[in-house]
């Protein structure tokens, strides 16, 4: 999408509510922008007649509308189904529009479990955190127990998840997860980073020690947790004191791979 996408249809007189997202969409222009932006989280609430009711009753789209519920009826796949409401409302360029129905196609050839942890990082860059756990759980139970790449994403991302809520238990059992299945030194030292984020020092060294980790490699994760955890020149936290939980914050970027982080701005 290029530039600046100012409303040409006006801001409905009455929002449509997006339910996985808690937020209201109040434009043409914001519709667009969410299918375009996030196609991972179009979803039964998009893809819908109450979406093309909205459509006619605020923004008067009727032969958009038509065109939609057609695709709809017929069992047209997302391009057949979007494609007239980014055409009509002239949201996207002909190059940019081709870019994206391949990036719809690739979306709708995607295994269940893949499509739900996409959904799932999506959801977690909005901050939904307690959905985004719930579907990266349900991605861990339908992926193939072979599938070790993809297991060990989901459960990473899903202690990623669990750290946003403090919920350091579940996230630790994630991390491990993920560092079980992979075997990787990158693994193991995001879950020491988590560990340390969760416990104080004696109990960080004795479960670190317990997995048999080396005592280099554990106290190199101490030092960067503690690091990236401090406060400004003169506080006293450290990570002997167990380590504040906001925390989570600061180690986020190394804990949540490949997480949608788009601007969440213009919706309500």
């Amino acid at each position: 999408m290029t530039g600046y996408r100012l409303s040409k249809t006006g801001t409905a007189r009455h929002p449509y509510y997006l339910p996985d997202l808690a937020r209201n969409l109040l434009s043409v222009e914001e519709l667009c922008w969410l299918v375009t932006e996030q196609p991972a989280l179009i979803d039964e609430s998009i893809t819908s007649k109450a979406l093309t009711r909205w459509l006619v009753e605020e923004f008067a789209m009727t032969g958009t509308a038509i065109r939609m519920e057609r695709a709809m009826k017929n069992g047209g796949a997302l391009t057949d189904y979007l494609g007239p409401l980014l055409v009509d409302a002239d949201y996207l360029t002909p190059l940019e529009m081709r870019a994206y129905f391949q990036r719809l196609e690739k979306l709708e050839k995607a295994s269940l479990p893949e499509r739900f942890l996409l959904k799932a990082d999506a959801l977690a860059g909005w901050r939904r955190f307690g959905q985004a756990i719930a579907l990266y759980q349900e991605a861990a139970g339908a992926a193939p127990k072979d599938g070790t790449e993809l297991l060990a994403k989901i459960w990473h991302n899903c202690g990623a998840a669990s750290m946003q809520l403090l919920e350091y238990e579940e996230a630790l059992a994630d991390f491990e997860r993920a560092w079980t299945l992979t075997g990787r030194e990158a693994d193991r030292r995001i879950w020491l980073l988590a560990l340390a984020v969760a416990y104080p020092a004696e109990r960080f060294r004795w479960e670190a020690e317990a997995r048999g980790v080396p005592e280099d490699a554990a106290e190199a994760a101490l030092e960067e947790a503690s690091e990236a955890l401090s406060g400004p020149p003169g506080t006293e936290e450290t990570a002997d004191s167990g380590l504040l939980a906001a925390g989570a914050d600061e180690l986020r970027a190394a804990y949540h791979r490949e997480a949608g982080r788009s601007d969440r701005r213009i919706l309500s």
